[in-house]
């Protein structure tokens, strides 16, 4: 007997896993080290990158939850945290240009790109080809 498939109701969850996942590993390395998405979190300074990032983690997270919490709309509201999740990601994308820092790696991306940042991308496919079947 042949192993059983994965079902597509739970690439939703999967996907979102992957995103929290992602988020927690180094996203960004370089010469000088790596970062995690929270080492972009900065609640003192509430920037644009910060605001991204809580929203791609945030998103993810509350996509999650909401997979095993019975709700009214439950489709809709998943819906919602992975498009929040996705947003997220892109304003913290565009936000590479605050500080040096972000600059630099801004200007390389995909060259200083990490594991967690391949996880995010890879979460967010599974998680939107899983929610049409998302209950």
């Amino acid at each position: 007997m042949g192993k059983k498939a994965l079902p597509i109701a739970k690439l939703f969850l999967l996907g979102m896993a992957l995103v929290v996942i992602g988020f927690i590993l180094p996203v960004f390395s370089s010469k000088i080290g790596s970062k995690t998405g929270l080492n972009f979190i900065n609640l003192k300074k509430m920037n644009p990158g910060t605001i991204g990032a809580l929203l791609v983690f945030a998103g993810a997270a509350a996509g999650i939850v909401f997979e095993f919490i019975s709700v009214k709309n439950a489709k809709l509201i998943k819906l919602v945290c992975l498009v929040a999740s996705i947003v997220g990601g892109i304003i913290f994308a565009m936000s590479f240009g605050d500080n040096p820092v972000t600059k630099a790696i801004g200007k390389g991306l995909l060259k200083h790109a990490s594991v967690g940042f391949y996880l995010i991308i890879v979460g967010w496919v599974a998680a939107i080809v899983g929610y049409p079947s998302a209950d």
